[in-house]
Parts: structure tokens; C-alpha cells; sequence
């Protein structure tokens, strides 16, 4: 089985994004509670029985802009139901993925960070909608590998209107420069 977990928090709304997300506010308690709740009866409903779970993936939204102790409580739940080769795979923004939040997730058990960078150009995250920059993208991809992380992945995205040859090339040159940092890229057409 493979299990998906929904966080539809964002500190912002990109321009692209059709996923149900709402602007980060007070809700993330009751959240919380209510998907334990939903979690136990589809765990329920599916006899999911121990080791059956063999990939956990946490999406949004933005799962990093939730402070991790949030997560704390779900992990308990599921953890005597992952495969002991499980992949626990979580998205995060570069903004918001903090060397205390990446830590604490990596301690939960998370083991595969992605990274939506989208871009490493200041007018294509804009125009994007992005809120984080280039810098941020070089530190949260440090902070990872500190940490300890063994599978980094980064999402791009091409062929918007902003995309030429010359924008191409900008971004090779950066994925070149960071390329140690990374395990995978994923690239997205918008």
C-alpha cells in the first residue's frame, strides 16, 4: 500500500498551483485532529495491517510550514504499519524547511526530502508566485544534507512564457552548481 498525506497550509498561493490549499492561519490544530481521526478509519476500513504501507508521502500544500510536532502523533499511528524499507517522502519549500524543521522531520522518520524550488530565477519565482529566492534554495539544500539526508530531490519548472534558451541555460548553470546537494530532479511543464 501506498499512503499520501495531505497538508493543504501554504504561507502563500502560487500563481500555477491548482491543489486545495488555504493561506496559513489558526485551522493547523483542528487539521491535525481531524486527519488522526480520518487516518484511524481508512486504517480501519482497509485493514491495513503491520509492514503493508510501502511508501509514506506527505504533500500540500506546504507540509514545512507546519511546525513538525504537529506531525508527531500521525507518525505513531502509522509507524507499526511501514515496511521496514519504507519510503517516508515529504515536500517542503525552501522558505519555510528550517534546519530545526528539517531535523525534527528527518527524527520522525521522514528519509526523502523534495523541494519545490520551481526556479532559480528572481523574475520566473515571481512570477510564479514564489516567495523564496535563490539563496534560500542553496541553504535549505545545505540544511538537508546536514542533517543527514540521503535522498534530496529538487522540482523545477519549464515552458512558461519566461522560458527561452537563455533562462535554460541560467538554470543549468545553477543545477550544475548544486548538483552535489541533490539525489534527484524532478521537472515539471507547466
Amino acid at each position: 500500500m501506498h499512503f499520501y498525506i495531505h497538508i493543504p497550509f501554504c504561507e502563500s498561493k502560487c500563481n500555477y498551483c491548482a491543489f486545495t490549499s488555504l493561506k496559513k492561519n489558526d485551522y493547523e490544530k483542528a487539521y491535525f485532529k481531524a486527519l488522526k481521526e480520518d487516518i484511524i478509519f481508512q486504517l480501519k476500513q482497509f485493514n491495513i495491517q503491520s509492514n503493508q504501507i510501502k511508501t509514506l508521502f506527505i504533500g500540500g500544500g506546504t507540509p514545512s510550514c507546519v511546525d513538525a510536532y504537529n506531525y508527531e502523533d500521525i507518525f505513531k499511528i502509522l509507524y507499526p504499519l511501514l515496511d521496514k524499507n519504507v519510503e517516508i517522502s515529504c515536500e517542503a519549500n525552501p522558505n519555510s524547511a528550517t534546519l530545526n524543521w528539517l531535523k525534527n522531520m528527518k527524527n520522525l522518520g521522514v528519509n526523502r526530502i523534495s523541494f519545490g524550488a520551481q526556479s532559480f530565477h528572481p523574475k520566473k519565482l515571481h512570477f510564479l508566485g514564489r516567495i523564496h529566492n535563490q539563496e534560500m534554495i542553496i541553504k535549505a539544500l545545505e540544511n538537508a544534507n546536514k542533517v543527514g539526508f540521503k535522498n534530496i530531490n529538487l522540482d523545477l519548472i519549464y515552458d512558461t512564457k519566461l522560458d527561452n534558451k537563455k533562462m535554460l541555460e541560467f538554470e543549468l548553470l545553477h543545477l550544475k552548481q548544486i548538483k552535489a546537494l541533490i539525489t534527484h530532479l524532478s521537472a515539471y511543464n507547466l
